[in-house]
């Protein structure tokens, strides 16, 4: 199985960087990024008993070759999640949307997840639920006959390990006749994706690939990043996003 290991952050002897398909596991801090309507969200893990204190900007630059948005210095307790949203500036033509994160003299950097095709409600979840994202399927329309996508049978985790199934729980959409008339309409196809978070009292990341096979895209098909979800278990505190910008900080 394909490993997308995209938007995973791992603080140990050597840094894993943004879609790298080898995991280093580590006891260290672990950070995920995504963009939410016009801001960022960084969702920093920290596993461990005792605190870190992390500094958050960005290398993605506007159009006067600033940076988009003002860095930030956070503490992080221990085994806990801190959340920090960031309104940005609109980046320079041609910019990816990136995080740089600061430990003492070591640095990362992660993109900031957006996908035109999966609509994930949620990037931080608690181990052992369900979660369950809807995928847009109307770029597959007009493509050509026999293209489909294909979604991975099962996720990984930033062990490595296959921890469960990833199923389809809902296909729907295309032309249907409208009643009993001579009318045809179309509706946006759609499918929703579900999956069931491991159990664990730590932190760890998941994640699955898609792609798109058939026709002009051969055999191998065309990659499409999946989602990078952070899964806390029950050692682990988070409060959830933040109101109203700034800090989603835990409840003691």
């Amino acid at each position: 199985m394909r490993r997308f290991v995209m938007l995973l952050l791992l603080f140990v002897t050597f840094p894993v960087f943004a879609l790298s398909p080898n995991i280093i596991p580590g006891d260290g801090i672990v950070a995920i990024a995504w963009q939410e309507g016009n801001t960022w969200q960084v969702a920093v893990g920290n596993p461990n008993n005792t605190r870190s204190t992390v500094t958050i900007s960005t290398p993605t630059l506007d159009v006067w070759g600033r940076p988009v948005f003002t860095s930030r210095r956070v503490t992080i307790p221990g085994r806990t999640i801190v959340q920090e949203s960031f309104t940005p500036e609109v980046p320079r033509r041609g910019a990816e949307p990136r995080i740089l994160i600061k430990e003492g003299y070591r640095s990362w950097e992660i993109d900031v997840q957006s996908s035109e095709i999966l609509m994930v409600k949620e990037f931080v979840v608690p181990a052992n639920t369900d979660w369950e994202a809807a995928i847009d399927l109307g770029f597959l329309w007009g493509v050509g006959d026999g293209i489909r996508l294909v979604i991975d049978d099962n996720y990984s985790t930033s062990e490595g390990r296959q921890r469960g199934p990833v199923t389809l729980t809902l296909v729907e959409g295309g032309l249907r006749r409208v009643g009993y008339s001579n009318s045809i309409e179309f509706v946006r196809p759609k499918a929703h994706v579900k999956l069931r978070t491991p159990p664990g009292a730590g932190l760890t990341v998941l994640t699955f690939g898609m792609r798109v096979e058939g026709g002009e895209y051969g055999r191998r098909g065309e990659e499409i990043p999946g989602p990078t979800i952070l899964v806390y278990g029950r050692n682990i505190r988070f409060q959830g996003a933040p109101a109203s910008g700034g800090s989603g900080r835990v409840k003691y």
